[in-house]
């Protein structure tokens, strides 16, 4: 997954929508996104745990990562590619949305935008 509309720098996740779970695919699905151990609040940093999770929703609003049961999302601080990824309350900002897409496909779309940025 990436933030839309920033770069082309691409996380290697393994998303399960069904199970709502997002795993770190260079751990062989052995390191799972989570919320750290402040709790589930607004701006809560989230973190990587061995506990298998499944704590997201990715149905109730297509291209946004929800918190399960609540109104906050997966939010990058200040929309920069080096802001800190949190919980935020939902408002929908480009910060929020997220797009999904197989990873053939992130290298593909890597690489077409090497080739055009050297033209």
């Amino acid at each position: 997954m990436h933030l839309k509309s920033i770069t082309v720098d691409f996380a290697k996740w393994d998303v399960d929508k069904d199970k709502g779970s997002i795993a770190l695919n260079y751990s062989g699905d052995q390191l799972y996104l989570t919320v750290g151990n402040g709790g589930v609040t607004s701006s809560s940093a989230l973190t990587l745990t061995t506990s298998p999770t499944s704590p997201w929703d990715f149905k109730t609003k297509p291209g946004f990562i929800m918190w399960r049961g609540s109104s906050l999302v997966i939010d990058v601080q200040g929309r920069s590619s080096t802001g800190i990824v949190w919980l935020y309350d939902f408002n929908g900002s480009p910060a929020q949305q997220w797009a999904f897409i197989q990873y053939a496909n992130a290298l593909a779309e890597m690489e077409s935008e090497k080739a055009h940025s050297h033209v």
